[in-house]
């Protein structure tokens, strides 16, 4: 995790497995390991989706444990961008998938 922020590539790179309903990504380096799940799922209402995330942090050593300490108040910002760009990995998904209209 080297600086520069988190570029779309630098996302793409992230992301393990990434479906219409579910996205897994993680990004280690030798000081922690940052790993996120998030779910979509329909809602009862038509057009309405529930999402859900989670996130963990694994430090493999103490210059881990500090990184974090710097970037943790960064930390609430970072998420919900993730969250959005992989919404907007979905949404090309699936309009990738939908049949074409005349």
């Amino acid at each position: 995790m080297k600086g520069g922020g988190f570029t779309t590539e630098r996302l793409n790179r992230m992301i393990c497995k990434q479906d219409e309903k579910e996205v897994i990504g993680e990004m280690n380096d030798k000081h922690l390991l940052f790993a996120l799940h998030l779910t979509i799922t329909p809602a009862q209402q038509e057009n309405y989706y529930t999402v859900q995330i989670g996130t963990v942090v694994h430090f493999h050593n103490f210059m881990g444990r500090i990184y974090f300490r710097l970037i943790a108040p960064f930390y609430r910002l970072l998420v919900p961008s993730l969250l959005k760009h992989a919404l907007k990995e979905i949404e090309k998904g699936s309009e990738k998938s939908a049949p074409a209209t005349s």
